[in-house]
């Protein structure tokens, strides 16, 4: 059947498709046990946002909750989604629920991450559980309500309500009050639980398992109308699964007016939690109409993900994940041309994501004012004016380039250099940026128009004209002369001559030439050659003797070896020999040898046994009991009367008991014990202390035993033994003497007091003694409360006698009121408790007398004593120390010290800080300006002359071009230039 369809019959179409999608639905949910509200685990919201309620009215559809109450949970098992919402009122109405609806939008993991695609519904007007799809999509938005588009009902049933429990036939939802002690209104907070079955939503394609729930995203509402969410709602989703992160940077962060300036602006979204974030949006302020040349590059370090830009201003991008780790960064770049009358530019990131806080940073562009005016067609310095003073903002100072001219927006314009060419040969033609052209003489320069101007007198030289300056080039080999004097050419063997203005130089016959004496060697060993003013000389050797072999040089001297050396003889000494004729020559000073003379030369024999010495430390033998000297120079070993040698003490026992016998370096040493006291008999051995025992022992030497159970004393005061029922003295042998008091008990409490006797009272009184006091009318007890005598200081007891026991509490004191119980202390809180004073310590609190009692050794501190307790106040601005390095101030031009445990910090006089060399410029090019741990440093250049103009820089040199540049002298040689003090300094040999 061909045609279309009109709208009435979709419609009934639509409705048999739907009513078909419930009856499959109630056939799928018929098989489902009932919902378990009490048997499962309910997870609350995990969202605590500051504004996660967006509260409405009534109170039964205005969610109530905070971080200790949350306002939803939901759960889940194989058979039902289950959903807990806290309300402020009521939700029933007359047996019923009230007319409204309460629903959890659900986005599934398989949906678009923008987006819910489900309403999961209760609704109150016609008691039903429903299931909504969109047909058309709806994006998660919590401002300023939820709206519903196209939608179709895929499954509805209705519900039957139980009140607190699940017994009845499928109870698809509850409600009962909260009881957890919430109530957020002037009404009780309830519970509205409500669950649809899993089989239901897996049928209809909403989640393929059970497990798809947990990866699913629900969002809270309620309404007053089923078809649109316009009441109260929660401000994030349920256990938001991420964090999110956002930074913002402006590079560079401050420009110029009136000039184009590149900016880049990055925003950098990091996702800081466990989970994946869905629906990222970000939104970036709309830029200022100063920034054109707008480009917008979107990367991330996860290729996963895709983002894409929905508009560029203002600026939004959006991306349906960002995992977890994972970073997206925005770069937007632009030209910035801010004019006088635009301000800072704030650019705020804001990034939100359907499972994630909303979060935001930003980063300001500073607008840079006052700048400088340069010639460049704009307006810099915001007065109003271009370009104010002209090209006077292009002079460079420099006279050598010429004048530049201001040429507007196209900026300095160069000038026309000067021409400095003078037309004369003999000048070098220059100029100095400061006076302009310049003309310095060449120092022996001569003009001319022919060679015939050129004629210097000098017979060596060829003099011509070139160019119309003279030159004089030089005739190899040849010497000017005056005379014969000029023309010494340093050759002994010429004669040397002037002739015609040139020097000549004739061989002398015979003659030769040397520059050293290795040039005249003529063979003969008894002959000095010698070279004398460069010619040979030869003169005989006095007393040497020529010779052929060792034969011809003997001179009869048994202490020197004769040799012919080269063809003369030498004499060579013989190391050690001494030459005689008698013994008597021959004393060598050895005491152990026996000296003679043997064929002329010395002999010394070694005397057997005889050891030689210079002092006393030559002649140690190792024998402890000799003395050894040295004697004439031979040593002598003398035996030391009383000494013992020895090799271990055992040698050394002198018999006597008060000694210490060693053996000492070889020879026995006895030390006396101290303390020790030989004896005889006991006598011997009185210490004159009562609580020993005196014995000679078998040594021969005093004991002094201690007596178990004596106390020595000085007075009685050194034998109180703390027994009130003891009298303590000390006897005259020096020991206490305790005598116990007759009738005197001495006890702890009452209960060691009694004397069996029911009508005494029996005390322990402050002194640890029994007193058993009368009473008058004597009162049997049978338990404490028959002996109360209202006193609170004393402890009130029956006796195993039958009669009352009191003792007095040690310490209590009895008030009426708390005046009654001022102890002085100011660190004490006084009251009266019962009728008995109790002071408590106030903590942190420090008696004190003076306000030296105070110290708490804190330099930074006022310590005063106010009222006998100490007081602190903290000195402003001081900072504490217990070294230097606890003050280090990140000041490089202050000395920072630790001054009785306060910093001080004292300016160094010169000193500048610093961040960069930059900020160390002083103004003398003679100077190299550096940055150097924070202070500046200024390291003069070696040989650099600081100036101001080229007159500052003379050298005193006529032969450099001296100038001044960028304040520091420079001296540029003069080309062929000599210099000179007289004319005597300027011959060039040119006659």
């Amino acid at each position: 059947m061909g045609g279309t369809m009109s709208s009435r019959g979709a419609r009934t179409c639509a409705a048999m498709l739907g009513l078909l999608a419930v009856l499959v639905a109630h056939t799928a949910a018929a098989a489902v046990a009932n919902p378990d509200f009490d048997g499962v685990v309910w997870t609350p919201l995990g969202c605590d946002a500051p504004d996660l309620i967006s509260h409405a009215s009534p109170a039964a559809v205005d969610f109530a909750g905070d971080a200790t109450f949350p306002a939803a949970y939901f759960a889940h098992d194989d058979s039902y989604l289950y959903f807990r919402y806290r309300v402020d009122g009521d939700p029933y109405g007359s047996g019923t629920l009230a007319q409204y609806a309460w629903t959890a939008l659900m986005q599934v993991p398989s949906g678009d991450p923008f987006q819910y695609q489900y309403q999961l519904s209760l609704n109150g007007k016609s008691d039903t559980i429903e299931i909504w799809q969109n047909t058309v999509a709806e994006d998660i938005n919590f401002s300023p309500l939820f709206r519903d588009g196209s939608e179709v009902r895929i499954f509805s049933q209705r519900y039957d309500r139980a009140n607190g429990s699940t017994g009845n036939t499928t109870p698809l939802a509850r409600s009962f009050p909260a009881g957890d002690g919430s109530r957020f209104g002037n009404d009780t907070d309830y519970f509205l639980d409500f669950a649809f079955p899993v089989p239901v939503m897996i049928a209809n394609g909403l989640i393929a398992t059970a497990a798809d729930l947990d990866q699913s995203v629900y969002f809270a509402a309620t309404s007053a109308d089923p078809n649109n969410y316009n009441k109260s709602h929660l401000n994030c989703p349920f256990l938001p699964g991420t964090d999110l992160s956002v930074s913002v940077m402006a590079t560079p962060d401050t420009v110029p007016v009136n000039l184009t300036t590149p900016v880049a602006f990055t925003s950098t979204v990091h996702n800081d939690g466990p989970g994946i974030a869905k629906g990222v949006v970000i939104d970036n302020s709309t830029f200022p109409s100063f920034l054109h040349n707008v480009t917008v590059t979107v990367t991330s370090d996860d290729p996963s993900v895709t983002p894409t830009v929905v508009s560029s201003n203002p600026l939004q991008v959006r991306l349906p994940y960002l995992p977890s780790g994972a970073t997206l960064t925005i770069q937007v770049s632009a030209d910035a041309t801010p004019g006088c009358g635009d301000s800072d530019f704030t650019d705020t990131t804001s990034v939100s994501a359907v499972d994630a806080m909303p979060t935001a940073g930003s980063a300001v562009l500073h607008i840079q004012l006052g700048n400088a005016e340069v010639c460049d067609g704009v307006d810099n310095n915001c007065d109003g004016r271009i370009d104010e003073g002209g090209s006077a903002l292009c002079d460079d100072g420099n006279a050598c380039n010429g004048a530049e001219i201001c040429g507007g927006a196209a900026g300095c314009q160069p000038g026309t250099p000067p021409s400095c060419d003078d037309g004369n040969a003999c000048t070098v033609d220059g100029c100095d940026p400061q006076r302009g052209c310049t003309h310095d003489p060449i120092p022996g320069c001569e003009p001319c128009a022919t060679a015939a101007d050129c004629d210097d007198q000098n017979a060596c030289t060829t003099d011509i004209c070139g160019s119309g300056v003279c030159a004089h080039d030089v005739i190899p080999g040849c010497v000017p002369c005056a005379t014969a004097a000029d023309c010494g050419d340093g050759n002994a063997c010429t004669t040397d001559s002037c002739d015609a203005g040139a020097c000549a130089y004739a061989t002398i016959p015979g003659c030769v030439p040397c520059a050293t004496a290795a040039d005249c060697d003529d063979g003969n060993a008894c002959i000095t050659d010698t070279c004398d003013a460069g010619a040979c000389a030869h003169a005989t050797m006095p007393g040497c003797v020529p010779c052929a072999t060792a034969a011809d040089c003997d001179d009869g001297n048994a202490c020197t070896t004769d040799t012919c050396d080269a063809g003369a003889c030498a004499h060579a000494a013989i190391p050690g020999c001494v030459s005689c004729t008698t013994a008597a020559d021959c004393g060598d000073g050895n005491a152990c040898t026996t000296d003679t003379c043997d064929a002329g030369a010395c002999a010394h024999s070694i005397i057997s046994g005889c050891v030689s010495c210079a002092t006393a430390a030559d002649c140690d033998d190792g024998k402890a009991c000799t003395t050894d000297t040295c004697d004439a120079g031979a040593c002598a070993h003398s035996t030391i009367p009383g000494c013992v040698p020895c090799a271990t003490a055992v040698q050394c026992d002198d018999r006597n008991a008060c000694t210490t016998d060693a053996c000492d370096a070889g020879a026995c040493a006895h030390a006396a014990i101290p303390g020790c006291v030989l004896c005889t008999t006991a006598a011997d051995c009185d210490d004159r202390d009562g609580c020993t025992t005196e014995v000679c022992n078998a040594d021969g030497v005093c004991e002094h035993q201690p007596q178990e159970g004596c106390v020595p004393c000085g007075t009685a005061a050194d034998c109180d033994d703390q027994n009130p029922c003891t009298t303590d003295a000390c006897g005259p042998d020096g020991s206490c003497q305790l005598s116990a008091i007759p009738g005197c008990q001495h006890c702890d409490t009452a209960a060691d007091c009694s004397d069996g006797t029911a009508c005494t009272t029996d005390i322990c009184n402050a002194d640890g003694v029994c007193e058993h006091q009368p009473q008058e009318g004597c009162v049997p007890c049978g338990t404490a409360a028959g002996c109360d005598d209202q006193n609170p200081c004393t402890t009130d007891a029956c006796g195993s006698d039958g009669s009352c026991e009191l003792s007095a509490i040690r310490g209590c004191q009895r008030c009426d009121t708390a005046a009654d119980c001022d102890d002085g202390a100011a660190c004490t809180t006084d009251t009266c408790d019962g009728g008995a004073c109790a002071h408590a310590t106030i903590p942190g609190c420090v008696p004190c007398a003076t306000t030296a009692d105070c110290d708490d050794g804190n330099a930074c501190t006022t310590d005063i004593c106010d009222a006998g307790a100490c007081a602190y106040t903290v000195i402003p601005g001081c900072v504490p120390c217990a070294t230097a390095a606890d003050c280090d101030d990140g000041n490089a031009c202050t000395t920072d010290i630790c001054d009785a445990g306060a910093c001080a910090y004292t300016i160094i006089s010169g000193c500048v800080p610093c961040a960069t060399a930059a900020d160390c410029g002083d103004g003398n090019a003679c100077t190299t300006d550096t940055c150097n741990a924070g202070a500046c440093a200024h390291a003069t250049i070696s040989g650099c002359v600081p100036c101001t103009a080229a007159a500052d820089c003379n050298d005193g040199n006529a032969c450099t071009t001296d100038t001044c540049d960028e304040g520091a002298c420079a001296h540029a040689s003069i080309a062929g230039c000599v210099p000179c003090t007289t004319a005597a300094d300027c011959g060039d040999g040119n006659a």
